[in-house]
């Protein structure tokens, strides 16, 4: 039977003010909105006196759009378009996209440099890059129209499925525009040939309708993302999809955190991921209604060196950059977005030199021989178990907290070229000053802490830089919570 350890966390908490993501929109019977054609927004796209929504390339892509900001006097705003694949991989050829937005409230940002009008500031994120790119300003449309093309031997392939940011551009809110709230649109084209999938989304800028009010991250034995949202009245099981780079969605369920507030907790991030991008959407029944993407830990930490007054917060945020990094290079994960890049991580104040801990690597009891333990690793790179390796499994083998009275570890038990492995659950990050003792019967017994294996692994030169980081993230997550 596994058993839970108890979890204290050491939290990193800092409110970050989170864009919207999409809202509904009110259209005519050909699905532009009501604003198409007026002084406020004069762009004009799609087919004249036609369904501007074409689903003959698939009819199952879906497609939206969010701000980095979402109020209007914080700067320029970018703004990123995203497709969700669909059921299988669909190759396209052509992008076409149309930025549409209220004049009177911003001014598009464009290429420095080009004689006027110009070209849009914005570029694609597909690999791989088109080999046709074209921005300018088309004035039968009083609009940029931007456009790319791939070869059809060597077209963008949009996998199935899976979310993908494709482009970006930015605009320059007007100091003069003093609404609380405007609306920007995009229209965006898909091709393959003559097969075509076009669709108008868009997402609300300014003071009204925002849900998602904060994040902060949680260290145990892995990071923890969690947000906080305000749901609509009467919501009584909201759910946030968070999707990490690379990774499959998952569905979470909010837990009410306050009255009217829902938190939300996306678990088992680990250290090598701190600069993979993480999308989050909250959901009001199947429509989407506040969200953000590129949501990093990097940027988390960084935020917290910069703004938050805390010496600790400050000095935990930093060291756990430094061991991200090292965590990335020993896995040989995201080497090319190092998590630690930042001038104030040498910063004498915060990131003095850590003597080495005191203890030894494991003290054994040796009894009989076919029970007999050969040795112990601990998962240094951010799985914070221990691997206990013998002769053979006793029938009764446990590893406990402390002493052989203390509180048991859940185990697995395995064979690993022909060597008998009992692998404990993972413990948290605070708990690596614990004693833990493996009893496999037959008077064998070792016991150790991750501390002593650290110690024992300081000067190596292959894992010495992580066990250093790791003894360093654990000072400063200790002193941060008063230990």
């Amino acid at each position: 039977m596994k058993i839970t350890v108890k979890v204290i966390a050491a939290t990193l908490v800092l409110a970050l003010m989170l864009p919207l993501l999409t809202m509904g929109i009110s259209a005519d019977e050909w699905g532009r909105p009501d604003v198409y054609g007026t002084e406020e927004y004069p762009q004009k796209y799609g087919r004249i006196g036609d369904d501007i929504n074409v689903s003959t390339l698939t009819d199952e892509f879906e497609i939206s759009v969010t701000a980095d900001k979402r109020v209007l006097n914080q700067g320029r705003i970018r703004f990123t378009l995203t497709v969700k694949g669909a059921e299988e991989d669909v190759d396209i050829t052509a992008l076409g996209i149309v930025p549409v937005y209220n004049v009177f409230a911003f001014d598009p940002v464009k290429v420095a440099g080009q004689p006027e009008p110009g070209a849009l500031a914005g570029k694609f994120l597909f690999d791989p890059e088109p080999g046709l790119e074209t921005s300018k300003w088309n004035p039968n449309m009083e609009a940029f129209a931007v456009s790319a093309a791939w070869s059809s031997g060597e077209p963008v392939i949009v996998p199935a499925l899976v979310s993908t940011d494709f482009y970006e551009f930015y605009l320059e809110p007007k100091d003069s525009f003093k609404d609380p709230n405007t609306e920007v649109f995009v229209f965006v084209t898909f091709k393959k040939g003559d097969l075509e999938f076009s669709r108008l989304v868009s997402t609300s800028v300014g003071e009204d309708g925002r849900h998602i009010l904060s994040a902060n991250v949680s260290i145990t034995e892995c990071l923890n993302l969690k947000v906080y949202a305000r749901v609509p009245y009467g919501l009584t099981a909201p759910v946030m999809r968070f999707v990490m780079d690379g990774g499959e969605p998952e569905m979470v369920t909010g837990e009410e955190f306050e009255k009217g507030i829902w938190q939300f907790t996306y678990s088992g991030i680990g250290f090598e991921n701190m600069t993979d991008g993480i999308r989050f959407e909250l959901y009001s029944g199947i429509d989407v209604i506040d969200g953000r993407t590129g949501f990093t830990v990097k940027s988390y930490a960084e935020a917290i060196l910069i703004n938050d007054e805390r010496f600790e917060a400050k000095r935990l945020a930093g060291r756990l950059l430094l061991y991200g990094n090292e965590v990335q290079k020993y896995l040989g994960y995201n080497l090319d977005k190092p998590a630690a890049d930042l001038e104030v991580l040498s910063d004498p104040n915060l990131f003095e030199e850590i003597p080495k801990p005191d203890g030894k690597e494991m003290d054994v009891t040796v009894g009989d021989a076919e029970l007999m333990i050969n040795g112990v690793s601990f998962g240094i790179a951010g799985s914070f178990d221990y691997r206990f390796y013998a002769a053979s499994a006793g029938e009764d083998a446990r590893v406990f907290i402390g002493g052989s009275t203390g509180e048991e570890l859940g185990t697995e038990i395995s064979l690993e070229d022909g060597e008998t492995v009992i692998k404990t659950e993972p413990v948290i990050l605070l708990d690596l000053d614990r004693k833990y003792t493996f009893d496999n019967g037959g008077g064998n017994t070792g016991s150790l802490t991750a501390l002593g294996y650290i110690a024992a692994l300081w000067d190596d030169e292959t894992e010495g830089d992580i066990a250093r980081a790791l003894f360093a993230l654990y000072i400063a997550a200790s002193l941060y919570r008063g230990n």
